[in-house]
């Protein structure tokens, strides 16, 4: 996956996870809280570009995730 599609950037948000992928300088962020509400979306950080592309799961999504649990 190699995102080329500009987007607005996710909410902000904290104890969400974070991978990263070398091969394509990709920052990979899932779930988290804003103190209110758990998110389960995905997002990707181009760090080339520095463009947010939001994933859509075709598959199971998982479900809501906060503090790695």
């Amino acid at each position: 996956i190699y995102p080329t599609i500009k987007c607005k950037s996710p909410e902000p948000r904290c104890k969400s996870t974070l991978n990263f992928n070398e091969t394509f300088s990709l920052l990979i962020i899932h779930g988290g809280t804003n103190g209110i509400h758990m998110f389960n979306d995905f997002w990707i950080l181009d760090l080339i570009y520095f463009n947010w592309c939001k994933v859509e799961l075709l598959a199971r999504i998982p479900s809501n995730r906060c503090g790695h649990r």
